[in-house]
């Protein structure tokens, strides 16, 4: 384990008691801000605290992935739309994607 995960835990042993976490409560994304780490390490590191069961980190991951496959979903249903809809980051990912010689359709 590296120094910089040891001194993360050490520390969050202290942190995580003190923010009064609910049931409800974004423990994940609250780690991650505060220790400025991925949410795959945060949700490891919350495992290794017992904090996050691996029941709850597999219903997360599930969601995370379902979050990811509308926005997929929306995303292609915009491009199929036309131009009008597509905008900010999506636009610019269809101009690069189509100014790179990618086939989408």
């Amino acid at each position: 384990m590296s120094k910089a995960r040891q001194n993360r835990l050490r520390e969050a042993r202290k942190w995580f008691p003190e923010q009064g976490f609910t049931e409800d409560s974004h423990v994940v994304k609250a780690y991650r801000k505060k220790f400025n780490v991925d949410r795959v390490c945060a949700m490891k590191e919350l495992c290794m605290l017992h904090v996050l069961s691996p029941e709850k980190e597999a219903s997360y991951l599930a969601h995370l992935e379902a979050k990811k496959e509308e926005h997929t979903t929306s995303f292609m249903a915009d491009l199929k739309e036309g131009w009008g809809t597509v905008t900010g980051n999506r636009g610019i990912l269809l101009l690069v994607l189509m100014t790179s010689g990618v086939t989408l359709f």
